[in-house]
Formats: C-alpha cells, structure tokens, sequence
C-alpha cells in the first residue's frame, strides 16, 4: 500500500494538486456528519429507515476518508502525525461501536 500511495501521479492526485487544498479535511465531513445525524434520529423511535442510511452512508464513506487521510499523514510533521493518530484511532473505535452497542430501542417498537 505504501508503496502504490508513493507514486508521484497517484499521490499528486490524492493530495492536492487538481484541488488546491488538500481534500481529506472536506471529504471527512461526510462520514462523521452521517454518523452524527444518525445517531441524533435514532433517539426517537420511527427513524429506522432514515438512521439506516445515514449509518450505511457514513460506512461508505469511511474508506475514501482513510486513504486521503494516509495520503496527507505521509507529509506530516512528527507533532501533526500524533494528533492524525488519535483521530485514527477515535475512527476506529466509532467505526466498531454500531456493532458491539446495544441498539437504543427495544426490538419490535
């Protein structure tokens, strides 16, 4: 994997180059927003459907995250790559949590 990301063209693209910015900081928005929205609906019964989606939604959108993320953690200072290691790490601990967490409604509601 290391060594398909140190490609020049592939990292170019993932990084920044077509963009201007660095994409990871935008794009990760998108998974921790779903979760969030969707942890927000299922507080209420009635939402199943929609919190659903919302989880499936973040999900799918975790994959692309990391990649850009470990594209960008490449050219980080040491002081910046500790703090990318506990944002991997709080992704990975949120990325387990729907399945080992008991669901907030009771089944059948």
């Amino acid at each position: 994997m290391a060594k398909v990301l140190r490609s020049s063209r592939l990292r170019e693209v993932l990084r920044r180059s077509w963009l201007g910015h660095p994409p990871h900081p935008l794009i990760v928005i998108m998974p921790i927003g779903a979760r969030v929205c969707a942890s927000a609906l299922d507080v209420r019964a009635g939402n199943e459907k929609a919190t659903r989606r919302l989880t499936g939604t973040g999900l799918a959108a975790t994959p692309p995250t990391v990649l850009l993320g470990l594209v960008d953690y490449d050219g980080l200072g040491p002081q910046q790559q500790r703090v990318g290691v506990v944002a991997g790490s709080a992704l990975r601990r949120q990325q387990r949590a729907p399945v080992r967490g008991a669901p907030i409604h009771p089944p059948g509601r």
